[in-house]
Formats: structure tokens, C-alpha cells, sequence
């Protein structure tokens, strides 16, 4: 941990969350609203779907990156620049 880093009380940090509060109303409702969102039964009937597609992006990324770069190996490429294409099909497949 950094000199400069302090450990704030329970105390402290709810008077810092006042005082930004008072500065930012505006971020502070949008926060809100957002948890407020996050707990509705609109965005629990949708959140599956965000999570699965999440997953399967992450998943597709690691997976396809390194059998795509691995299947330039006849390309006189730099891994950069495998790394560069695969990933620019990567961009094309989410696109379509």
C-alpha cells in the first residue's frame, strides 16, 4: 500500500459520499437510477441474455486468438501483426 493511501473510516468515507454528493447531485441520481434499474423485473427478464453474450465474446476472444494467429504460421508476419488480424476478423464477426 502507498504512503500517500489512507484507510478511511465507515465515518469518513460516508461524509466524503455527502460531500460529493452535495458537489455532483446530478451523477449521484444516475447512479441511483442505475441500481434501481439493476434491481427491476424489466432488466431481470434481460439480464441473462447480457451475461450469456458477454460470456460468449470473452470466451470467442480467447479461444479464437490464438487458433487463428496459430493458423498463420506460413504468413512472414510478426506475432503483432497475427495478433492484429485476428483480431480485426474478431471486430468483423461481431459486426455480422
Amino acid at each position: 500500500m502507498a504512503e500517500d493511501e489512507t484507510i478511511l473510516t465507515r465515518a469518513e468515507e460516508k461524509e466524503k459520499l455527502e460531500l460529493m454528493a452535495k458537489e455532483n447531485p446530478a451523477e449521484v441520481a444516475n447512479v441511483a437510477n442505475t441500481w434501481k434499474l439493476m434491481i427491476s423485473k424489466r432488466y431481470l427478464k434481460i439480464e441473462p441474455v447480457i451475461v450469456l453474450s458477454g460470456l460468449s465474446v470473452g470466451i470467442m476472444a480467447a479461444l479464437f486468438v490464438p487458433l487463428m494467429t496459430y493458423t498463420m504460421a506460413a504468413k512472414p508476419w510478426t506475432d503483432e501483426k497475427k495478433s492484429q488480424e485476428a483480431l480485426l476478423s474478431l471486430v468483423s464477426l461481431g459486426i455480422g
